[in-house]
């Protein structure tokens, strides 16, 4: 079976006037379809910065300076700005640790879904079907889209 994310000595640092600042060295791991990985860490370890990486959202002085990111077979480092656009939110997206906008247990997904500023339009009217839960108005936040 071939991983749906393959990370593979992912180096990401931040250039600022003072110089570069390696923020990430050397993360490689991979995930396949329907499988959960958690990333945990000390504050201020590069879990955030990792995940950035991968969905090109490291802003102005961030930047990837090294390794693979492979999602569904693709190099994401071959890709424009606009394809990644098209790519975050319709197949692939990060949950920020911000409680305002994190997942909210006693909501369902589709609930949880609508309710949230950033989601792109198509997943409001779909949703969380599209995003591969078996019932995204019933169930409860699980791994793999199984309810409780």
């Amino acid at each position: 079976m071939r991983n749906l994310l393959e990370i593979d000595n992912l180096k990401t640092s931040f250039f600022t006037r003072e110089g570069e600042v390696q923020a990430v060295r050397g993360v490689t791991f991979s995930v396949q379809r329907g499988e959960v990985v958690g990333i945990v860490g000390e504050s201020g370890c590069g879990k955030s910065v990792t995940c950035k990486s991968v969905i090109s959202l490291l802003g102005s002085h961030g930047k990837v300076v090294g390794g693979h990111i492979r999602f569904q077979g693709e190099d994401l480092a071959r890709k424009t700005a606009e394809q990644m656009r098209h790519l975050r939110g319709s197949e692939i997206a990060m949950i920020f640790q911000d409680p305002m906008t994190a997942l909210n247990p006693v909501l369902t997904i589709g609930a949880a879904d609508e309710r949230d500023p950033y989601s792109p339009p198509a997943f409001k009217q779909e949703g969380g079907e599209r995003k591969g839960y078996r019932d995204a108005w019933t169930g409860r936040h699980q791994p793999a889209g199984e309810t409780l």
